[in-house]
């Protein structure tokens, strides 16, 4: 199945792309470097499924090759993809991302803690009072 997968996460398609990343990450299995490649390029995807998908796949393979990716795509990213990388930076349980952690959770220190729910869909941005939870909680689990 996984190689089928692979192919399937460069289809023109996002709804495949999606699809195939997010299987990608159910299996219970550990991810050649070359599925890592793939789902490294997906986070850069036009689709915020896409990468959404690639974020989480990406944080459940606890690979090493994910973090420095992620963390560069933390501070410029919109919430909703925020929150998902702050998830899989838990899952990495790589303390190297506390300094990254420690500054969003700076710069959530001056957003508009008024700002009320809209809620949504999955991918929809939190407001900056639940993003800075979040983060708060991402800094405890990594013992920070």
């Amino acid at each position: 199945a996984l190689p089928n997968l692979e192919a399937m996460l460069g289809h023109t398609a996002p709804q495949v792309r999606n699809m195939a990343a997010s299987s990608i990450g159910k299996l219970d299995a550990a991810l050649s470097p070359s599925t890592i490649d793939k789902l490294l390029i997906l986070l850069d995807d036009t689709n915020d499924l896409v990468k959404l998908s690639a974020i989480e796949t990406l944080g459940a393979s606890r690979s090493p090759r994910a973090l420095e990716p992620l963390l560069q795509r933390l501070a410029k990213s919109r919430r909703g993809i925020q929150f998902a990388i702050v998830d899989s930076l838990v899952e990495l349980h790589d303390k190297s991302a506390l300094p990254a952690l420690r500054q969003l959770h700076s710069d959530l220190a001056n957003a508009d803690m008024s700002e009320q729910p809209k809620g949504g869909s999955r991918g929809a941005d939190l407001t900056p009072r639940q993003l800075k939870a979040a983060v708060e909680g991402a800094i405890a689990d990594l013992g920070g």
